[in-house]
């Protein structure tokens, strides 16, 4: 019954190294249950603790380390263990092997401290060490302001004896690979030791995704119950330079576009009312109305519209709320959450929040 030869010595001495992507992998392939993006085991830490395993945002001005465990799933000891971790930003599409693994300008690997392992026993961890140096932190930075790229780690883990074959070449449907979201923190000094707020701009939508709607989902369970968070889904403060660049496909709905060229618009009503516009050479034409139409709290109970300042905001209360937003196909949308840090906060206190996005589908596309 079909052809080939049984390699009676791999089959006695393999080994399976993996990197979990999140608490509930076991190592078998394909992993579909849990947020592999932000639930790896890939952490930055802000110091060389001592393997301390728990993650933090990467702080700029210093040097951050950057740990990844792995394991063994035997069953046999794994020989000459290998780990590998690269800085790369989220082109829009997921992270595929091996053209996302590999060294380049955007994929920039991190300097090692400890990345290999003489032997792992059946059922054991090992903890490999990188760091992530001040400049890259910055560089990181520098993507996420400057172009739109949110920056992730990618991890890879080889044994000698890891003959395992993947099943796909998606991080999660292959267990050597692993990624990770990184965040870069924003440090807020309380003057004088009341209430300070702080505003966190970021983008939503994807140049590559042509649906019409997409959901925004906000988890606050990291902050004080007393922590004052504001969403605000139209905020016209130019935070990104990517969002000004006349290439983008796809604008935040109050951007102000310039024609380049003499132009002519036909307009189109609902109500079949048509009209041409003829624009000269750069005319401009700025979107600056209340898009409160194009958004639904679909976790009423937990979020209410509010005004502050002539501004309409959304107040979130719950733990993990869900926004829906009507958007154009490839349109990028700029949105800010402003954060009051409680009176009691400690010098010393990290608060975390996190915001994804989720397509038409209920996938998850970014966070």
């Amino acid at each position: 019954m079909g052809y080939g030869l049984i390699n009676v010595f791999r089959a006695l001495d393999f080994a399976d190294v993996y990197i979990r992507d999140s608490p509930l992998d076991n190592g078998r392939v394909p992993f579909g249950a849990g947020r592999f993006w932000d639930n790896s085991d890939i952490v930055v830490r802000n110091s060389d603790d001592g393997e301390k395993f728990e993650y933090q945002a990467a702080v700029r001005g210093r040097d951050n380390y950057v740990y990844v465990r792995v394991t063994n799933l035997g069953p046999a000891t794994a020989r000459n263990v290998r780990v590998r971790v690269l800085a790369v930003p989220f082109p829009g599409t997921e992270f595929v092997s091996s053209a996302d693994w590999k060294p380049g300008p955007d994929h920039i690997e991190l300097a090692s401290i400890k990345d290999t392992f003489g032997s792992v026993p059946v059922g054991k961890s090992a903890i490999a060490k990188f760091k992530l140096d001040s400049s890259l932190v910055d560089k990181l930075y520098g993507w996420e302001t400057s172009k739109g790229w949110h920056p992730c780690l990618l991890a890879k883990v080889t044994g000698d004896n890891d003959y395992g074959t993947p099943v796909g070449t998606h991080s999660w449907e292959d267990n050597n690979l692993a990624q990770r979201n990184i965040s870069i923190a924003k440090v807020v000094k309380t003057p004088g030791g009341s209430s300070a707020a702080s505003s966190f701009p970021f983008m939503t939508g994807n140049k590559l995704n042509m649906d019409p709607y997409m959901e925004i989902v906000i988890d606050r369970s990291a902050l004080p119950r007393d922590a004052e968070v504001l969403l605000n889904p139209s905020d016209t403060v130019k935070y990104f330079p990517v969002l000004e660049q006349p290439e983008i496909v796809g604008l935040h709905p109050n951007a102000l576009i310039k024609f380049l060229d003499r132009t002519r618009l036909l307009l189109l009503r609902s109500n079949n009312f048509k009209a041409i516009m003829t624009l000269e050479a750069g005319s401009t034409f700025e979107d600056a109305g209340n898009h409160e139409s194009d958004i639904t709290i679909i976790s009423q109970q937990d979020a209410e519209w509010v005004t502050q300042t002539g501004d309409r905001l959304i107040s979130i209360h719950g733990d993990d709320v869900t926004i829906g937003v009507q958007k154009q196909p490839g349109e990028l949308r700029q949105m800010s959450l402003t954060i009051k840090i409680p009176d009691n906060a400690k010098p010393e206190n990290q608060h975390q929040i996190v915001v994804s996005q989720r397509n038409t589908r209920g996938k998850l596309l970014e966070e």
